[in-house]
């Protein structure tokens, strides 16, 4: 459903942290981390990363702290 880059895009983000942050640590302009943003929102049919996280919980995204 994603691609490579956008699970990768989906990980950092929901790591925390502003934009200009998250585009930084991913060496990638805040326009190429928006349109990621956009693509992976519209895909996933999200309208904020509150959402995009329990998605990403659902498809198992993001791999989950066996302490929970």
């Amino acid at each position: 459903m994603l691609t490579k880059k956008e699970n990768e895009v989906v990980k950092i983000v929901l790591e925390g942290g502003k934009i200009p942050e998250v585009a930084q640590k991913m060496s990638i302009a805040e326009g190429t981390l928006r349109k990621h943003l956009n693509n992976i929102y519209k895909k996933l049919k999200v309208r904020n990363r509150k959402s995009l996280k329990a998605v990403a919980d659902e498809l198992n995204i993001i791999e989950r702290d066996p302490e929970e």
